[in-house]
């Protein structure tokens, strides 16, 4: 998805209450994130902040026409507030509803909403995720190893949309803030792999798969087939455990 997105401006003063207001304040879009680094904390802020116009803008009818969508003088229009939380930082992302906008023939991101509503030819609505290979073709996996609990599954479909492993991290902290996800870490802190989920990364940090607990044998979720982390070797990983 391409994404008009500039940097935003720096809002120089860390104000807890500033960022108070503007979450009470139904005219704005936002999303955080906490992290040793601040550029990657900002980068993930941002990614969530994506994900929240998405959301958005499934929402509204005024976009239900447009294929794509724009958001207009964003260099100037969306902000950013870094605040110190202990040896971490927390970077909080907003932008203003109003400006986002249908668009034509301009510079513009494509709209995730109308996209999820596109049918196939029996007029069924279309999946979000395609299982593929690593080649990237698409196969026919065992829709049966699919969770049976339905917002779980959902968990996992988010993650498989993104691109890198960073994404995905920023994306279990929301999560976890929504108390649908009870931990996260990685390969040095993890104490029974078995029980966890594992999001696994290339050595570029680009996301390849998510798999599911399990010892021996565990659930691929990009190819509905099973498989086993030991096949991925070392490839850098994060794990997590969904809640009940």
């Amino acid at each position: 998805m391409a994404v008009l997105l500039a940097l935003p401006a720096f809002c120089q003063e860390p104000d807890g209450k500033k960022i108070n207001k503007i979450k009470r304040d139904s005219q704005y879009l936002y999303d955080e994130s906490t992290m040793k680094n601040p550029q990657e904390a900002y980068e993930a802020a941002m990614v969530l902040l994506n994900q929240r116009i998405d959301e958005y803008v499934k929402t509204k009818k005024k976009f239900k026409s447009s294929d794509n969508i724009i958001i207009k003088d964003i260099a100037s229009k969306s902000e950013r507030i870094q605040m110190p939380r202990g040896e971490l930082t927390r970077v909080f992302v907003y932008v203003k509803k109003s400006d986002i906008i249908p668009a034509e023939n301009s510079t513009m991101r494509e709209n995730a909403g109308k996209k999820e509503e596109e049918k196939d030819d029996a007029g069924k609505l279309k999946s979000e995720v395609t299982p593929i290979t690593s080649s990237g073709e698409a196969i026919s996996g065992d829709a049966s190893l699919r969770l049976s609990t339905p917002w779980q599954q959902e968990v996992v479909d988010q993650l498989l949309t993104c691109a890198t492993l960073i994404e995905a991290k920023a994306l279990l902290n929301r999560q976890k803030a929504e108390y649908k996800v009870k931990r996260i870490g990685t390969r040095d802190n993890c104490r029974n792999a078995a029980e966890c989920f594992w999001v696994v990364g290339d050595a570029a940090g680009n996301l390849v798969t998510v798999l599911g607990p399990g010892a021996a044998e565990r659930t691929n979720f990009r190819t509905l087939q099973r498989d086993a982390l030991e096949n991925f070797g070392n490839a850098t990983a994060l794990w997590f455990v969904m809640a009940k």
